[in-house]
C-alpha cells in the first residue's frame, strides 16, 4: 500500500473520505475492492455484502502479528464453504492509541444460498472467539450488509453503495504502525 488518494472518487464511486488530518485512502486498496465486488457480481447473480469489525479483549497479552486472524479468516472460509456460499474477503488491520490492533472485514457470500448474515455474524463471534480462547461477546462489531441483485434496475446503485461501505478499510488513518513484516491487508485469491 503505497498509493495515497484524497479526493471521495475512485474509479468512478463515491468513496469513505477520513475527516481525521484529511490522510485520504489507499489506492490499492479501493482497486482491490472493486475487483472482488466485480468478480463475485460477475460469477453469481446475488451477492450479499457484509463487512463488520473486529477486536481485542481490552485486557490480554496477544501476538502483534495476524496469526490469529489468519487462523479465524481459515475457520469462516471452512465454515462457508461447507454451506457453498463461496466466500470472498478482503481485511485490513489498523492500529490507532489502543495496545492492540483491530480489523475491518468485508466478506461476499453467494446471495443464492444465503439471504440474511445474522448466521455469518453469530459464527464469526463464536469462531474469533475460539482463537482467543474467550468468549468473544462484543468483540465482533456488525456493521453493513447488502444483497446486490445483478440484472436488475438498482444493480448500479447497491453496487456503489457497497463500495462506499467497503471504502473505509481503504483509509489511511490509522494505518501504517503495524510491525515490519506485518501485513496490514489481505483478501481472497482471485
Amino acid at each position: 500500500m503505497r498509493t495515497i488518494i484524497k479526493d471521495n472518487k475512485a474509479l468512478s464511486y463515491s468513496n469513505y473520505t477520513s475527516h481525521k488530518k484529511d490522510q485520504g485512502n489507499y489506492q490499492e486498496i479501493l482497486q482491490s475492492i472493486n475487483k472482488l465486488l466485480t468478480t463475485m457480481t460477475n460469477k453469481h447473480n446475488k451477492v450479499l455484502f457484509v463487512r463488520f469489525d473486529i477486536t481485542y479483549p481490552q485486557e490480554g497479552l496477544y501476538p502483534n502479528d495476524n496469526k490469529l486472524l489468519s487462523r479465524f479468516i481459515e475457520a469462516l472460509k471452512v465454515h462457508c464453504k461447507r454451506k457453498n456460499l463461496d466466500p470472498h474477503y478482503l481485511w485490513v488491520r489498523e492500529q490507532a492509541s489502543s495496545d492492540h490492533p483491530h480489523y475491518h472485514v468485508i466478506l461476499l457470500l453467494n446471495g443464492n444460498k444465503t439471504q440474511n448474515p445474522r448466521g455469518i455474524f453469530n459464527k464469526a463471534s463464536e469462531l474469533w472467539g475460539n482463537c482467543l480462547d474467550v468468549d468473544a461477546s462484543g468483540l465482533v462489531h456488525y456493521g453493513t450488509y447488502l444483497m446486490i441483485k445483478r440484472n436488475t434496475p438498482e444493480f448500479n446503485q447497491t453496487f456503489q453503495d457497497c463500495f462506499s461501505h467497503a471504502s473505509y478499510l481503504a483509509k489511511a488513518y490509522s494505518k501504517g504502525s503495524a510491525p515490519q513484516g506485518v501485513r496490514e491487508m489481505g483478501m481472497s485469491n482471485i
